[in-house]
């Protein structure tokens, strides 16, 4: 008698890669350089690879608008918490990333007298002198 192997969903095969232990439901599969996640639906590498928190995004809500982006509202690339997840324009996505910086790309807080504000975008005040600096000689 041979065994019949159950095949299983790719909701199933989801969900036995994801740690719901804590308030970010981190993917435990393959995750990217750039820190997000990536999960074959069909299983294998013939189907095409997504990304998992658009997969997530769309067990939860349906399908993702034409034109639109998910956003990490807890900025962890690779959590898939469908409550973490918002659809937002790929503009609406650039402004909530610049906004949830808390340093500048060498480490400078953006905070207290060292936070630059001008024409709704936020400088490092550190950054900003040194250039001025650079170019004066």
């Amino acid at each position: 008698m041979t065994a019949v192997a159950q095949k299983i969903t790719p909701e199933e095969r989801f969900w036995r890669n994801v740690d719901q232990s804590g308030s970010c439901w981190l993917w435990t599969g393959y995750v990217k350089p750039n820190g997000y996640a990536s999960f074959y639906p069909g299983g294998g590498r013939h189907v095409a690879k997504v990304y998992a928190h658009r997969f997530s995004y769309e067990l939860a809500n349906g399908p993702i608008p034409d034109g639109m982006e998910i956003d990490h509202a807890c900025n962890v690339r690779h959590c898939v918490n469908p409550e973490h997840l918002d659809v937002v324009t790929h503009r609406g996505n650039l402004d909530r990333a610049k906004s949830r910086r808390t340093h500048c790309k060498y480490g400078h807080p953006f905070s207290g007298d060292n936070l630059y504000v001008h024409g709704g975008y936020r400088y490092c005040r550190t950054c900003r002198l040194a250039r001025v600096q650079r170019e004066r000689g």
